[in-house]
């Protein structure tokens, strides 16, 4: 990371614009979270139809955007979080 980056992240600053941080101790402010979150949507989207997951290195191999290992992993997840949830709850 530059030396300038770091200097701004230690002074509440947004490491992108330099703008005040309005959501420190976040990483990045809210219009430049916008703009990164389009940024990497575009990006996913272009993998995917290139026919590559959009969260690792793999071809999608099975229908739908995802390999078959990141979609394992993603139920898996998904299954954990279901049951602490369940376990939260009641």
């Amino acid at each position: 990371m530059p030396a300038n980056r770091k200097e701004r992240i230690a002074k509440g600053l947004c490491p992108n614009c330099g703008e005040v941080n309005d959501r420190a101790p976040k990483y990045l402010c809210s219009s430049c979270l916008v703009s990164e979150n389009q940024r990497k949507l575009i990006w996913a989207k272009e993998r995917v139809k290139a026919g590559l997951c959009p969260y690792c290195p793999r071809p999608i191999d099975i229908d739908g955007p995802y390999c078959s290992v990141c979609k394992e992993k993603r139920i898996q997840r998904n299954r954990r979080r279901r049951q602490a949830r369940k376990k939260m709850e009641g």
